[in-house]
Order: C-alpha cells, then sequence, then structure tokens
C-alpha cells in the first residue's frame, strides 16, 4: 500500500471494516451512477466543519505579531494557512463512513433514517485502493477544541480531519480531495471588480466513480426493514447485476430469555 498517501492518521489495520448507512434512493444513486458522492464541506450539517480549536486561534495571533523578526516566516505560514480556511470549506470535498466491527444502532437512527433505509460495508484498503491517488484517506481525530493543542496544520485539509468530542461517536473515516475553482466544472463566478477577486459559487457535491462490485462487501437492510423491502432491495440489485447478497439487521435476531 502506497505510504505517499499516509498524509493522516490511517486505522491500526488496513482492512478495518467500514459502513456507509443510506436511505435507499441513495443507494439505487450508488448503483445507477457507480460513484461515491463527495459532498462539499460547507454544505454539512455541523457549521465547525474545518474550524479552528482555540490553541490554533492563539497561533494565529502569535503569528500576526511574531516575537522575533527570525521566527517571521514559519509564523508567516501558519497565518496564511488559517486566512485560507474558510474559502477550503467551499474547494473541500468529503464522502464519510463509519469504523467498526459491528453495525451501529446510533448510526442505523442518524444516517437511516427509516426502516426503509441500507447500509453498506468495506475495507479500509479496498477505499483506499479504488478511489484515485488524488483522493486523501484517514481518521477523524475527535479533540476538546477549548484545550486541545494538537491540530493538523501540515496539509490544507488538516482542519478537516478534526471535529468536537460530541461527535465521537461516530468513529468517522474520510476521504477527501480539493478542487482547482478555476479548473473544475460547475463553478459559478461572479463579475470581476476592479481591485477585488473574483468570487465563485462551487457544486453542492461531486459523484466519484468507482468499482462499486468490487468496492462493497456486504449489503444489509434496516433492522425491523418489512419483508417486501427486502424483497425491493434485491430486485433492484438484480436490475443493476450487483451480485451481492441482501442480508437482514443481526439486530433482528431473537432474543433468548
Amino acid at each position: 500500500m502506497s505510504k505517499d498517501r499516509r498524509v493522516f492518521k490511517w486505522p491500526k489495520k488496513e482492512n478495518a471494516k467500514l459502513w456507509r448507512y443510506m436511505s435507499f434512493t441513495k443507494f439505487v444513486s450508488l448503483l445507477e451512477t457507480k460513484s461515491l458522492w463527495f459532498s462539499r464541506a460547507s454544505c454539512f450539517e455541523d457549521t465547525h466543519e474545518g474550524s479552528a480549536a482555540a490553541f490554533t486561534v492563539l497561533l494565529r495571533e502569535i503569528a500576526e505579531n511574531p516575537p522575533r523578526e527570525s521566527d517571521r516566516p514559519s509564523h508567516e505560514f501558519i497565518r496564511k494557512h488559517l486566512e485560507a480556511n474558510p474559502k477550503l470549506r467551499e474547494i473541500v470535498y468529503i464522502n464519510c463512513w463509519h469504523r467498526n466491527d459491528r453495525e451501529s444502532v446510533a448510526m442505523w437512527k442518524l444516517y437511516g433514517g427509516s426502516e426503509e433505509a441500507i447500509a453498506i460495508t468495506t475495507k479500509f484498503s479496498k477505499l483506499l485502493q479504488l478511489l484515485p491517488c488524488d483522493c486523501i484517506l484517514g481518521e477523524v481525530e475527535y479533540i476538546d477544541y477549548d484545550r486541545e493543542k494538537r491540530q493538523n496544520l501540515t496539509r490544507p485539509y488538516g482542519l478537516f480531519m478534526s471535529k468536537r468530542l460530541s461527535f465521537a461517536h461516530e468513529q468517522e473515516v474520510r476521504a477527501m480531495f480539493h478542487i482547482d475553482p478555476d479548473n473544475a466544472p460547475g463553478v459559478a463566478f461572479s463579475e470581476q471588480v476592479e481591485g477585488k477577486q473574483r468570487c465563485f459559487r462551487t457544486p453542492v457535491g461531486y459523484p466519484q466513480e468507482i468499482d462499486v462490485d468490487r468496492l462493497v462487501d456486504e449489503v444489509f437492510v434496516a433492522p425491523a426493514a418489512p419483508d417486501w423491502f427486502k424483497e425491493l432491495v434485491k430486485s433492484i440489485c438484480k436490475k443493476y447485476d450487483f451480485k451481492k447478497e441482501v442480508l437482514r439487521s443481526d439486530l433482528d435476531k431473537d432474543p433468548v430469555y
């Protein structure tokens, strides 16, 4: 496995099991487009996506007023990096997975949303192998934004690989890439105003083509899903020649008293 892409923390085991929970319509879209959907960072529900922890803010203040002239180059790097961050939210695109050996009730409720939902599984090593090299993968680190002194600033993506402790239950693994607004499809620019940079509006997301047959290991229907829904999912898989067994959730197993 190429170490050139190991920019951020990876799971301890490269064959770590990953889950993606989704609605039925998103599952159909996956099969229809043979693509994973990458959402723009600024579209995420968590408004703190890509934000700076308190210590990072302190670094910014130091960068603006370095104690010694000799420190200016390194402080200048920090300042420029943090100044660019709000713009990065508009050009960074993210695809999210849940790392777990077993399925999660919480994830079903958060991202399935109903009994008519789907979960697919894969391995980290497969995701790494099948996505293009410009997609960077890593585990999200959950930190106390008021106290934490570690926040990865070595790459533009760094601030998007940490989240608040309140989200630790997500055990998230992310795949990310960024676009160049001048060359990417679907970017709308404002009129040039003298003395000012042009503003741009980027698409809410991009599909990334992937070999879905090789990517997906298992397909599960949501806990308590009715029989007709399981049969519908099997029918859709057959329509797209997607040869994976459709499984019932382990959470549906009968209890033993």
